[in-house]
């Protein structure tokens, strides 16, 4: 058959005929040679350097034991590119400049020296399920449009041989990658540097069960779905410097144990998705794992969890952010329990729930709780946390401290004139009266000239509890950034 070749819109030189005829061409160090297909598999040799090739069939190359070095550079794939079954590359693998328009799968291999993909777009799901990973790995500036699985892969320290063999930790790059739905990283373990640079999550990102056992760098990523870390273990530092969460961060199950760099980390309160947490204990993990849904409690144990972090560094102004948002997911919290439908012996595990820590508080170790107990509790916490917020926000306003004070105090003394003869009041000075009433050491005889009757003095004493409470919330907010 005659070749013919031709530039087509993606500025590559395209063989129409690569699969009918049982060969394809491509440029090997700047020479266009031919190379025959397996066409009872569609299967391709791997170990030289492609470039400005499109492919037009599938490339599969199974259960092949070892290749040489991969350099594919300026390709397109349209259809799937495969490497499966405990395929080895002995030397480098790197894939740059290339567009893969079906799915690409590396499933059982093993990396013994780097992998580079740099400057690749990806429209569909890569696999590399199941991988292994020993030299540096460098996924920089590519689009993985149709996400990317490395579940249960495992990224080793390189051992580098000479007069003494020495342990490398690995180092593993995502900077300016895009990341598409169904991206996860569950079961991964990345023995070093795991680098997130200015990463794009575009839909709602997993790393159950993943290990970081390096220094883990989330700076300038952004986070437009769920960033749900259930389970998962921070050995080393975890760097989350002007990280953006545009939906939600789940930290409340994670295992951190080096320091936390929060520096200008952006979660968006308003927008922060969470949902009801009353469901029974076998469904939990279904929420979080399979549906990536953050239940409330969870919100909230996040927002005490980076508090915390946040005192331990000595970082008072956002430590008092955290703690103003956890008290608000806490709100939201008991506006979900208004009736226990199920009893703490069954729910004993979900000890982090502050319903069940009370019934145990209420009702002793068994926790054979009443309802009308517990829903008599839930409403005094709720009432506790309503005045809070309403009065300081949690201690973050002096501003609403104030007119907390002056409104409340006005109705309340504003109500108690109901109890004053009309003629009284008439000769009253209002404004110098009621500038006494907010005194809370005002003498209970202030309005002995003005004839009041006996549910006069009930009102005013209520109204002395709500001025002086609202002097508190006022000094209170005040003090904010010294109080320990």
């Amino acid at each position: 058959m005659e070749e013919t070749r031709k530039l087509d819109e993606f500025g590559v030189y395209s063989y129409q005929y690569a699969i009918t005829s049982g060969y394809a061409y491509y440029n090997i160090e700047g020479e266009y040679k031919k190379y025959d297909f397996d066409m009872t598999d569609n299967s391709i040799g791997l170990g030289m350097s492609i470039s400005n090739t499109l492919f037009c069939g599938n490339i599969l190359v199974n259960n092949n034991p070892q290749h040489s070095i991969l350099k594919i550079k300026h390709c397109h794939f349209q259809k799937a590119l495969i490497f499966t079954r405990y395929t080895t590359f002995i030397n480098a693998v790197i894939i740059t400049n290339s567009v893969i328009f079906s799915k690409t799968l590396f499933l059982k291999c093993t990396f013994p020296k780097n992998l580079t993909f740099e400057n690749n777009t990806f429209h569909k799901k890569v696999f590399f399920r199941k991988s292994k990973f020993y030299g540096r790995i460098n996924f920089n500036n590519c689009k993985f449009l149709g996400g990317v699985d490395f579940e249960d892969c495992k990224f080793y320290p390189q051992t580098v041989k000479g007069t003494h063999q020495i342990s490398v930790k690995s180092k593993v790059t995502f900077q300016n990658c895009v990341f598409g739905d169904g991206t996860n990283f569950v079961n991964a373990t990345f023995d070093g540097l795991a680098d997130f640079w200015n990463a794009k999550f575009l839909a709602p990102i997993s790393f159950y069960k993943a290990d970081f056992l390096g220094v883990t760098v989330f700076s300038a990523a952004k986070f437009k779905g769920n960033a749900m870390f259930t389970y998962t273990t921070f050995k080393d530092h975890l760097i989350l410097r002007h990280a953006e969460f545009d939906k939600g961060i789940d930290l409340a199950l994670s295992n951190i144990h080096g320091e936390v760099n929060l520096f200008k980390t952006k979660i968006d309160f308003k927008k922060y998705e969470s949902v009801d947490s009353e469901e029974a204990p076998e469904k939990y993990d279904d929420i979080v794992v399979k549906e990536l849904k953050i239940p409330i409690d969870n919100k909230r144990e996040t927002f005490r969890i980076l508090k915390n972090l946040s005192i331990q560094q000595n970082n008072r102004i956002d430590s008092l952010e955290f703690y103003r948002d956890e008290l608000a997911s806490y709100k939201t919290e008991l506006k979900t329990k208004n009736s226990l439908k199920i009893t703490f012996k069954n729910t004993i595990n979900r000890c982090k729930n502050i319903k069940y820590r009370i019934c145990q508080f209420i009702c002793g170790k068994d926790g054979n709780c009443k309802k009308k107990d517990l829903e008599k509790t839930f409403f005094q916490e709720k009432i506790i946390n309503y005045f809070n917020s309403l009065s300081n926000n949690h201690g973050q306003s002096y501003f609403k401290a104030f007119w907390f004070t002056v409104i409340f105090g006005a109705i309340i003394f504003g109500s108690s004139l109901l109890f004053i003869p009309c003629e009284g009041i008439e000769k009253m000075k209002l404004l110098k009266q009621l500038t006494i009433f907010l005194n809370p050491t005002h003498s209970f005889d202030y309005m002995e000239d003005y004839s009041p009757c006996q549910p006069f003095y009930i009102i005013d004493f209520l109204g002395r509890a709500i001025v002086g409470y609202g002097y508190y919330q006022f000094i209170a907010a005040f003090r904010k950034y010294t109080k320990k």
